[in-house]
């Protein structure tokens, strides 16, 4: 439930108004918004906004929020239009704050309304804030360059009444394993701090005599985590359950998922290691791909069939002309399922209503579920908090019909990846810094949270930038397509911080210009980004080796990770994920230290005879 806290939003309905006919509590521009009578939900006040001569205007309304670290917030606005028109996504509102622990910027900023409607519309989001937020502000605006009129009323902040527990899952694929050491996380849906001091948790089980066992969890800041060795279990198929209990030892939650041991694991044509490394018919395999348009429709296939990369993520619903022309060309897919949500931003023209998205993704799943180019299947792109339920019953829905295929999802809420952990096998984030004024770090900072985010239980395959903003957000200032420099270091920063896979995005982006770009081509693009790919595709018997030593230390700006090869030996790898020269001690975990230089952008390679 969502329980509104009077204190968090003053004057939401705008109905209270000073001398001059200003809505207290709101910082307002100087012109372009309003407070109009008789408009509102009701008949009531609301904001008005009205600019239809002058595009370069861009203030708007706001209002400090005293937002709380680690916890589940629900902002929501009712927003109507006449004739809004521009490039952006319309009338909405956003929220911005300070990361307290990076001090980094952050927030959401959900797409608008825009046009003409009549009626009121409904902009909302669900959102978890980082465990140190600062500074946080409500905005009600229309994006850059609209003009037209909007108006906005009955703004909600409302902080979820949730359980404590999220997603719980184990480290083992599918929840399944004949023996080994298993970690079983059990995800906070806020944080533990949110929840009062002196937390315990217990893992119970039943063990390899048929005999109810348990055993002492670790309570931390993100997740409840136990280990166990799967041998402990009890043969077949059981539950395996997760309690937390106050300081006073009262019972706070439980989270439960039933766990197979099997005799000897089934066979499946895709699966993950324990290492999240992919495997295709039991051989490992390093996804090295690309976001693409419909197969059939996309250009250049032939030069992508030829080139370093093995692997693409159609944005189409899966047809069987698709996947041969893939299959013939050694290509294989991913295929996608995310627009088969109801009532998503790009939910296909298919489904009149939700009880049309069962049948069809069975349909879809069964047909496709043996052909040769499937790769894994593709269930969300960007879906809010709001969808993580229909998300995690989607995973199991495609579980249940093609076990031999795992599920792969991409978010950009990275400081809240954990709370999708049961929604895909894979996941990953999407970091595109290049041409926006983000720091070139963005990909290394996101794979980072992200690995660390999954606990080990999920593969992680990033979505390194090869596009250019331009084409896409025309209020930006100096967007621009990254250089051959930026992607490599890019993609080995997410490689560094423990990715298993990488996709850019995107084969499709590679052929739009901007109109002011006289410069591009696809064949210059194409022929930096190949470079990059061949690089790591040359790379491919270390990036599948055994992971070595974790890393403990490194400087500010700089990458590491080492893997263990088949004679003993450990291979380093250390990127630069800054624009200027980075220096400095790296040590590992065995106690093995480095001295690394590295130019801006700069990536280098050590080894180690067996340690």
């Amino acid at each position: 439930m969502a329980v509104m806290l009077a204190a968090i939003l003053a004057n939401g309905a705008f109905e209270l108004v000073d001398k001059d006919g200003a809505p207290a509590g709101w910082s307002m521009p100087e012109k372009a918004y309003r407070i109009e009578g008789g408009s509102g939900v009701n008949g009531t006040r609301c904001l008005a906004f009205e600019n239809t001569d002058d595009p370069s205007y861009y203030r708007f309304p706001g209002q400090p929020l005293a937002l709380k670290g680690g916890r589940i917030y629900h902002v929501s606005v009712q927003v109507r239009t006449e004739n809004l028109v521009g490039d952006e996504s319309g009338a909405t509102f956003c929220i911005e704050w300070r990361n307290g622990r990076t001090g980094r910027s952050g927030g959401v900023w959900p797409a608008g309304v825009k046009g003409t409607h009549d009626q009121w519309q409904k902009v909302g989001r669900t959102f978890m804030t980082p465990p140190q937020v600062e500074g946080a502000t409500l905005f009600l605006y229309c994006r850059k360059g609209m003009l037209g009129k909007a108006w906005f009323d009955d703004v909600r902040v409302e902080e979820e009444d949730t359980e404590p527990f999220g997603a719980f899952s184990s480290n083992a694929y599918q929840d399944m394993a004949v023996d080994g050491p298993l970690t079983f996380t059990a995800v906070f849906n806020a944080t533990s701090s949110s929840l009062g001091a002196g937390l315990t948790a217990r893992l119970e089980y039943t063990d390899s005599e048929g005999r109810p066992a348990a055993k002492a969890a670790t309570v931390g800041i993100q997740a409840v985590t136990a280990r166990l060795d799967a041998a402990a279990l009890a043969k077949g198929r059981s539950t395996v359950r997760m309690r937390l209990f106050d300081a006073a030892g009262r019972e706070m939650d439980m989270a439960e998922l039933a766990f197979t041991r099997p005799d000897a694991l089934p066979r499946r044509r895709v699966e993950l290691d324990r290492f999240g490394r992919t495997l295709i018919d039991g051989k490992p395999f390093f996804p090295l791909g690309m976001y693409s348009r419909k197969p059939t429709l996309q250009p250049h296939l032939d030069e992508f069939s030829r080139s370093p990369f093995n692997c693409l993520m159609p944005y189409s619903i899966p047809v069987r002309e698709d996947l041969d022309l893939c299959h013939s060309k050694g290509i294989l897919v991913m295929a996608c399922l995310k627009d088969l949500h109801f009532g998503s931003a790009h939910a296909s023209r298919l489904l009149e209503s939700r009880d049309d998205e069962e049948p069809l993704v069975r349909k879809i799943v069964n047909e496709f579920k043996d052909h040769p180019a499937l790769l894994a299947w593709y269930v969300n792109d960007e879906m809010s908090e709001d969808w993580i339920p229909r998300l995690d019953a989607r995973r199991r829905l495609v579980r249940e019909l093609d076990p031999g295929h795992p599920t792969w999802g991409v978010i950009y809420q990275v400081e809240s990846s954990h709370r999708y952990l049961n929604t895909c096998d894979i996941l990953g984030t999407d970091p595109y810094p290049v041409g926006t004024g983000q720091d070139l770090d963005m990909p290394l900072r996101y794979s980072r949270i992200t690995v660390a985010n999954v606990f080990g239980s999920r593969a992680v395959w990033q979505v390194p930038q090869a596009f250019d903003w331009g084409t896409y957000n025309k209020t930006l200032k100096s967007p621009r397509f990254p250089t051959r420099e930026e992607m490599r270091s890019m993609s080995w920063q997410c490689i560094a911080a423990g990715a298993n896979g990488i996709v850019f995005y995107s084969f499709a982006s590679m052929h739009k210009m901007r109109p002011d770009d006289k410069t591009s081509t696809f064949e210059g693009r194409w022929a930096d980004l190949t470079a990059v790919a061949e690089e790591i595709r040359r790379e491919f018997p270390t990036l599948l080796s055994d992971p070595g030593p974790k890393v403990r230390e490194a400087p500010d700006g700089m990458g590491a990770r080492s893997w263990r090869l088949a004679d003993g030996s450990v291979r380093m790898m250390f990127v630069n994920a800054t624009e200027r020269p980075v220096s400095g001690r790296v040590a590992f975990e065995d106690g093995t230290c480095r001295e690394v230089s590295l130019p801006a952008m700069g990536v280098s390679w050590a080894q180690d005879s067996a340690r």
